[in-house]
């Protein structure tokens, strides 16, 4: 399922960032997924997002230290968009 969610924050010199999920019909509706600045999609090589700009994307489970995390991958504008 495709989430929407508002970027919390991004810090662009380590790299990753916290997404809020406002689909409301989402599991993870409210949560803070974590994501990765190699999950952005975009046509510029410099990938970069800010704080208020609201996205589309994917959530994954992956291994953290022994447990599942759900974090946010296929980062894009909302529906497609650029």
């Amino acid at each position: 399922m495709t989430e929407v969610g508002q970027v919390i924050r991004f810090d662009h010199r380590k790299g990753y960032g916290f997404i809020d999920v406002l689909n409301k019909d989402s599991d993870n509706y409210g949560r803070e997924l974590f994501f990765h600045y190699s999950q952005i999609n975009c046509e510029n090589s410099f990938k970069k997002v800010f704080p208020g700009e609201v996205v589309s994307f994917d959530v994954e489970k992956r291994k953290d230290n022994n447990n599942d995390k759900e974090v946010c991958v296929n980062i894009r504008g909302v529906h497609g968009s650029k």
